[in-house]
């Protein structure tokens, strides 16, 4: 942006400019040399009725859900743990690495009728000393022609995230935030950021045990509805158990109750039995569980999914 002084003529026996800036086209008006006592510039300083003036209405604001949002992402980008000290033999100890799985799944039938159905789902985890993280992702789509258009039958989509910060080896607080999409209930959004107390009952290699309890700000959006916000609890647990050599059960369940309507209450359940077929490959049968007393006008409240998949575990 350039600016130009241009001459203007005389005023009250003084020389004075405009000062003209390129884009804006705000003019000052300024005498030249003629400052006020305090050395500031003069009362009679203007702006010209070119000059830009800011669009009207209100001012931005933070609401809750972005609030809980950004304070979620500065707790998980707070400085980590302090580096890692020698163990008694003198070596470096190892530091911690991500571990997780990514199945997938693809079913497929032709004939009278042309259907194909496909899942994948992602979840990682992080354990440190003092915290720990996870990360997860799932996604699930379907459709069917028969003498026609193809017509969508499923289409669902969800993210979540959780940063555990442990008080001792079983209390820890916890700042967590999700969300999804669904065609099938009619969900255009829904997504949450949440603050919470959780307690590790246990943690060890064949079984794991925790339950968690807190308070989370949900938006939600449904089709030809308007788009919804409320504060609500937030309670869950975690189970995870090994059934032998090969099998795992594995079993979250978190519900969602709101503060502001009774009847508002989302539950989601997803249970897990897996077979391992190799050191990293998996064979996993899935049943997903999603109840919204409150659903879009024409949707049932609950919603059953079973899928069978592939995977492989790093």
């Amino acid at each position: 942006m350039g600016a130009v002084i241009a001459p203007r003529g005389e005023e009250s026996g003084r020389d004075s400019r405009d000062l003209h800036v390129d884009g804006n086209q705000s003019t000052y008006d300024r005498p030249l040399g003629a400052l006020d006592p305090d050395g500031d510039f003069p009362s009679q300083f203007s702006v010209s009725s070119r000059a830009r003036t800011l669009p009207e209405g209100p001012a931005p604001s933070l609401t809750p859900i972005s609030m809980l949002t950004i304070a979620l992402t500065l707790l998980a980008l707070a400085p980590d743990e302090p580096a890692l000290s020698p163990s008694d033999d003198g070596q470096p100890v190892e530091a911690e690495e991500w571990t997780g799985t990514l199945g997938a799944g693809l079913t497929t039938s032709s004939g009278n009728t042309e259907r194909r159905s496909l899942h994948a789902q992602v979840d990682t985890a992080l354990r440190q000393e003092t915290r720990r993280y996870s990360v997860g992702f799932d996604w699930q789509y379907a459709d069917e022609a028969a003498d026609g258009p193809t017509e969508l039958l499923e289409r669902r989509a969800g993210a979540n995230g959780q940063v555990d910060f442990f008080l001792d080896e079983q209390s820890y607080l916890l700042v967590t935030a999700d969300v999804e999409t669904d065609h099938k209930a009619e969900l255009d959004l829904r997504y949450s950021a949440g603050l919470g107390y959780g307690y590790q009952v246990a943690e060890e290699e064949d079984w794991s045990l925790s339950f968690e309890a807190g308070m989370s700000v949900i938006n939600e959006q449904f089709v030809g509805e308007d788009e919804d916000s409320y504060l609500a609890g937030r309670f869950g647990y975690s189970l995870k158990r090994d059934l032998g050599e090969r099998w795992t059960l594995s079993q979250d369940s978190e519900i969602f109750p709101s503060f502001e309507e009774t009847e508002d209450i989302h539950l989601e359940v997803d249970s897990r039995l897996r077979c391992d077929l190799s050191k990293n490959l998996y064979g996993q049968f899935q049943w997903l569980f999603d109840w919204d007393n409150t659903p879009a006008d024409g949707a049932e409240r609950a919603d059953h999914r079973l899928l069978l998949s592939v995977g492989y575990s790093f």
